[in-house]
């Protein structure tokens, strides 16, 4: 979430984009990289663009995320061997991926009453990190 094209966000985007590419199908990465990107488009459009009437996620913020998961996800081309040399990493990464889309989905789907809140949880790996280069304590 953010106004700007890139922010603290932006590394997230690219890192899930290079990890979907690699366990989604890392035989046929294509596959991966129309998959994630698919499904990454569709949890952009879920996103609330205001909350109580303030914009918190601006067009150019989405256009920011698409490029920053599609380049993400061509670069996870390079890395696929890994998963293909390394199959159970490949699937505690496709698990992980799931989860994290799982999450974001049921985030924006009801902000007011998931669960699992990601991206305001402590335990959310980017907003810990987020938190740690902040100094702040969630």
């Amino acid at each position: 979430m953010g106004v700007k094209a890139v922010d603290h966000w932006t590394l997230g985007h690219f890192i899930m984009g290079m990890l979907t590419t690699m366990s989604v199908c890392p035989h046929h990465p294509g596959v991966g990289i129309l998959l994630g990107n698919m499904v990454h488009a569709y949890l952009e459009e879920l996103e609330k663009d205001y909350q109580k009437g303030v914009l918190v996620e601006s067009q150019r913020n989405h256009i920011g995320d698409y490029v920053a998961f599609a380049i993400g996800s061509f670069v996870g081309i390079f890395f696929t061997f890994i998963t293909i040399k390394y199959p159970i990493l490949r699937w505690m990464i496709l698990i992980f991926v799931a989860w994290w889309a799982v999450q974001e989905w049921g985030r924006e789907k009801w902000p007011n009453s998931w669960y699992f809140d990601g991206a305001g949880s402590p335990f959310h790996w980017f907003g810990t990190v987020t938190a740690l280069v902040k100094n702040e304590k969630k």
